[in-house]
């Protein structure tokens, strides 16, 4: 258990705050807690002492210990003696096998699939981090046998304290930029993941990702590269058997079979596993065909690349995409040219990166075919592309954003997109 001292601030008090006061309270009974968030009623019906409102951080010093939400930077927290997260709590107490994972974009899907082929091999498995349940409520149900996969992000990484056993590095890329202040520091929060590695751990590592090169080779652990440039395993099933399209996904698959291969799961397990594996929601989802249309929920691209995997991954039937979002200052110049010179008909810019990305477009000289509409909301989007979008074609959700600016969140972007497709689709 981590030394706490006497007195803590638990900063931030959402699904994760939550979860850490719940685990202070059965695991460090003497504690003196407090809790900090910015928005009043999330901490209003508290019995402890609470800081909330603009100035909710101004009380760091008070505490032998802040334990840091994801959502809150360390430079937040300059003022504080000591920080650590619910993370660093979990993998201080935790005693089975961790397999952590991160990457730019496909941890979940990554995450998912390496859970769901120990499963298949009827091994004992628990799915945490921040794919879903905080992870220190899983606490009480793993075991020893326990293999335990953890996605982490850049924001859980950063002040990281404990390496898993087998860590997994998927493609790093631009994100998160305002949060960490540069791509360097973002580079190094994710190398926080094999720092504390030792001989006996492994790093799973993508071979043509330069960053993901980097970070491995700061690992003492054994080092395991994968590609789709490689030669293929043969217990992959044929495409058309496998519900998780595109070269991404691919790549995916193989990341958590190098897993599954470290672990002895047989071949034929994987690829059974991989026939039956469900995809996770709002990443190429297939809503359905109406009007004669295909759409299809990306909501999570919230990077170019992301949506350039996107694209890829369905192929010229994109007739129609809808892009744009929260502006986070990345580059859009190579998505801007792929689109330019892409069979693509009609282009729905949605705010604030559409017209930066219609920017680039222009640089880049677009085929003729090409129709570029700025839209100010995910209706007339959707209206827009009923209207717009071949019979036989696709109308693809894929953001290249994040979605602060118009949603709460991408599960939010996306389920307000498939609900507005069913309504437009109703009307003649």
């Amino acid at each position: 258990m981590i030394n706490l001292g006497q007195s803590v601030l638990i900063a931030g008090f959402a699904r994760e705050g939550q979860s850490t006061l719940r685990y202070l309270l059965k695991h460090y009974p003497h504690l003196n807690i407090a809790v900090a968030d910015v928005n009043p009623t999330a901490v209003k019906d508290l019995s402890y002492q609470t800081f909330s409102g603009p100035n909710y951080l101004s009380h760091l010093h008070q505490f032998d210990t802040v334990i840091r939400s994801p959502g809150i930077s360390r430079q937040q927290l300059a003022s504080a003696r000591q920080i650590t997260t619910a993370i660093n709590l979990f993998m201080a107490a935790c005693p089975g096998m961790t397999i952590g994972v991160t990457g730019t974009k496909g941890k979940s899907t990554t995450s998912a699939l390496i859970h769901h082929f120990l499963k298949t091999a009827k091994l004992d498995t628990q799915l945490v981090g921040n794919i879903g349940t905080p992870a220190l409520d899983f606490l009480e149900q793993i075991h020893p046998k326990t293999h335990v996969v953890i996605e982490l992000s850049s924001y859980q990484l950063a002040d990281l304290q404990f390496s898993p056993h087998l860590a997994v590095i998927l493609p790093i890329s631009e994100e998160h930029l305002s949060y960490h202040g540069d791509f360097a520091a973002y580079v190094e929060a994710k190398k926080q993941i094999v720092i504390r590695q030792t001989a006996a751990d492994y790093v799973v590592y993508h071979a043509h990702n330069h960053q993901a090169q980097a970070i491995a080779q700061a690992s003492k652990g054994q080092k395991i590269a994968y590609a789709a440039t490689l030669d293929l395993p043969s217990f992959i099933p044929p495409r058309d058997q496998i519900p998780l399209l595109g070269r991404a996904n691919l790549e995916n698959i193989l990341a958590a079979a190098a897993v599954a291969q470290i672990l002895n799961i047989k071949p034929y397990v994987l690829t059974q596993a991989l026939k039956s594996f469900k995809p996770l929601p709002h990443r190429l989802e297939p809503i359905g065909t109406y009007q004669g249309i295909t759409f299809y929920n990306d909501s999570l691209s919230t990077t170019p690349v992301a949506t350039l995997h996107a694209l890829e991954a369905l192929g010229p039937k994109v007739a129609t995409l809808i892009a744009g979002g929260f502006d986070r200052g990345l580059d859009y110049s190579e998505l801007g040219a792929v689109l330019a010179q892409s069979k693509l008909q009609t282009l729905l810019l949605l705010p604030d990166t559409g017209p930066r990305l219609q920017a680039t477009i222009l640089t880049a000289q677009p085929h003729p075919q090409l129709t570029m509409m700025p839209v100010q909301s995910m209706a007339q989007a959707v209206q827009l592309a009923f209207k717009h979008t071949p019979k036989g074609q696709i109308c693809l959700l894929s953001p290249a954003a994040a979605s602060f600016n118009l949603f709460k969140d991408y599960v939010d972007r996306g389920n307000t997109f498939k609900r507005l497709v069913q309504t437009y689709s109703q009307v003649k």
